[in-house]
């Protein structure tokens, strides 16, 4: 009786271990996967308004000016 009792009682406390531990680990990878999106779309944003810079600063260049209105008459005099 006593065997049956502490085997019964072992297994309770495995079981109720096992799904304690599952839940934490689920938990945790959540956690981790919500920081991991968090990140990842700061950085996106980050090179994005890199790229929205770097355009700016091209079509303000003379020379990017320029070299459109070149291809401007350019394809203009293509078409003739």
């Amino acid at each position: 009786m006593l065997i049956g009792v502490s085997v019964g009682s072992s297994l309770v406390i495995a079981f109720i271990g096992y799904r304690s531990g599952k839940e934490a680990l689920t938990n945790s990878i959540y956690n981790q996967l919500t920081s991991l999106r968090f990140t990842n779309s700061e950085l996106i944003e980050n090179y994005f308004n890199e790229v929205k810079q770097h355009v700016v600063l091209l079509a303000e260049n003379p020379s990017t000016i320029d070299a459109a209105l070149d291809l401007k008459l350019a394809y203009q005099q293509l078409n003739q």
